[in-house]
C-alpha cells in the first residue's frame, strides 16, 4: 500500500468529530464512507479515541484507516492544487518557520 501524509487544521478546542469533518472537507471524503481515525501508539500500533466528542488536546498526528481501501484519493485535481497552494502559503510564513 501507499502511505499518504496530509495536513489539516482544527481550532484549539476541537473534538474528534471536528477533525473528522476537517478531513472530509480537505479530502472531499464521501459522506457515505466513515472516517476512522486513531492515534499513533508505540511499535507501529494505534490507539482509538475514547469517543467522537473527546477533545483532541495536544494530538498533532492521527492515522486514517478507511473501512474500504482506497486506490485513489477522492479529491479533484483542482482541489488538490488549491490544497497544495494553501499549504505553500502557510509554510512560507515567518510564524510557521519559527515553529519548526
Amino acid at each position: 500500500y501507499t502511505k499518504i501524509q496530509f495536513f489539516c487544521s482544527v481550532h484549539a478546542d476541537a473534538t474528534v468529530e471536528d477533525l473528522h469533518q476537517a478531513i472530509r472537507d480537505v479530502l472531499q471524503w464521501p459522506e457515505d464512507q466513515p472516517v476512522n481515525i486513531t492515534k499513533p501508539g508505540s511499535d507501529k500500533s494505534s490507539v482509538p479515541f475514547q469517543s467522537h466528542t473527546a477533545k483532541l488536546g495536544g494530538v498533532r498526528e492521527v492515522l486514517l484507516d478507511p473501512a474500504v481501501r482506497l486506490y485513489e484519493l477522492p479529491m479533484s485535481v483542482r482541489r488538490a492544487r488549491e490544497l497544495l497552494n494553501s499549504v505553500n502559503v502557510l509554510a512560507s510564513t515567518e510564524s510557521f518557520e519559527r515553529e519548526l
